[in-house]
């Protein structure tokens, strides 16, 4: 039986309310939760709750990221209330992240394939570096590394276009595999080769490329050998995080993951968790 030791500390994404039903199974499969700060979660969390989430990821040696709120958020939005709003959740969100000691917060821009029809593209993209400056002034002054997500934009050029843009400010992107295989435009290889400077984790779930599925790794039609390999031989050591809803999909995904196919190269990406 293959018994070798993945040594890369693997993420998957949790809510914060779900962390204490779920915990058991993290320690049995050895995983380290990014916690998902949804809506409903932000008004009531206390700082003693979240002194209670510290104690116990210290107790179990356990890291933990972050992922901001993004239901009905825009960074872009043409409603400067909606668009203050949406930058106000966020910095909720990295005040969280400092407090639970966070490895990384993942958040969205807001952008929808109707994002353009409000306003032109250049009037959008200029609200959204407004609102991303914000954020990221505001992560800098305790030196939180934040990552901007992929959703449904189509290419590349959204996210390079960002990072140039606050190259000082350290902008880090987190790959999505399953976003990108339902809603990318472009070939695998334009995204991971323009994003390799700035990558700084990947989302790990699967779908068969018409709908956000959330599938174990391998249960659809995502070239995760090749997603791997690219990111490999451009010597890329992002945080990995698995992101299935379904628990059985969960250990299903660690079990793959950790199996002879992946862990030789899985064990190349060695992220700075500093």
């Amino acid at each position: 039986m293959f018994g070798a030791k993945l040594k890369v500390p693997i993420f998957a994404n949790v809510k914060i309310g779900d962390i204490e039903g779920k915990f058991r199974l993290f320690k049995e499969l050895d995983l380290f939760p990014e916690i998902y700060i949804d809506s409903l979660s932000l008004a009531p969390l206390s700082h003693s709750r979240l002194d209670e989430l510290n104690c116990l990821f210290r107790q179990n040696s356990m890291l933990a990221t972050l992922h901001a709120p993004f239901w009905d958020l825009s960074l872009g939005s043409v409603d400067e209330e909606i668009r203050k709003l949406s930058v106000k959740r966020i910095v909720t969100s990295l005040n969280i992240a400092k407090s639970l000691n966070a490895k990384n917060v993942v958040f969205h821009s807001g952008y929808t394939e109707t994002s353009y029809i409000s306003s032109p593209k250049l009037e959008w993209n200029n609200r959204f570096y407004a609102s991303l400056g914000e954020i990221l002034d505001y992560a800098g002054s305790f030196g939180l590394k934040i990552a901007l997500e992929n959703v449904y934009e189509r290419d590349v050029e959204f996210f390079v276009s960002a990072c140039e843009t606050f190259k000082n400010q350290g902008l880090g992107i987190c790959f999505d595999c399953g976003h990108y295989n339902v809603y990318g435009a472009t070939p695998l290889e334009e995204w991971l080769g323009a994003l390799a400077p700035y990558l700084r984790a990947v989302h790990l779930h699967s779908n068969n490329g018409k709908a956000d599925e959330h599938l174990a790794v391998d249960e659809g039609n995502i070239d995760f050998e090749k997603i791997f390999r690219i990111l490999a031989e451009k010597k890329v050591a992002p945080l990995i995080t698995i992101e299935n809803k379904v628990e059985d999909y969960l250990v299903t995904s660690v079990k793959i993951l950790r199996s002879e196919k992946y862990f030789r190269v899985l064990n190349s990406f060695m992220p700075d968790i500093d």
